[in-house]
């Protein structure tokens, strides 16, 4: 676990900008791994939350948070030119690839940027399943 990882890489184009490198030992990088991980969960499991509240059936709204993960996959490989697609909340689920060197989706994007994208969806997912559940009459 005390075993260094190399991080930090960054693509600028067909070069690999390496002045950004540092050594992280395995358990702070599984630290870090794991608090994106997390994030992201809390992120797709409030907007899961929020279609079930929205569609009132189980199935459907486990569907199309599916579906909408699913689509997100794919759109993640044919809107790199989509400028507007880095705003969409399944493009920024990948928040691992940025701290492994990975390049993003679309470029211009940085894990701060993904990480404000995702808490937006996060609080407006929260606000709009407390509004439309304090409203329903429950019988």
């Amino acid at each position: 676990m005390g075993a260094p990882i190399i991080t930090g890489f960054e693509l600028n184009g067909a070069d690999v900008d390496v002045s950004h490198v540092r050594l992280v030992e395995q358990w702070k990088f599984l630290l870090m791994d794991l608090g994106l991980v997390w994030l992201v969960a809390v992120v797709v499991g409030t907007l899961s939350f929020m279609l079930s509240v929205l569609v009132r059936s189980t199935p459907a709204g486990m569907g199309i948070m599916l579906a909408a993960l699913i689509s997100g996959a794919i759109l993640n490989n044919m809107v790199s030119s989509w400028e507007s697609a880095k705003y969409f909340f399944m493009v920024n689920l990948k928040l691992t690839a940025y701290i492994s060197g990975t390049a993003p989706p679309i470029e211009g994007m940085t894990l701060l940027s993904s990480v404000i994208t995702l808490f937006v969806w996060w609080a407006l997912a929260l606000v709009v399943s407390f509004t439309v559940f304090t409203r329903r009459d429950v019988y």
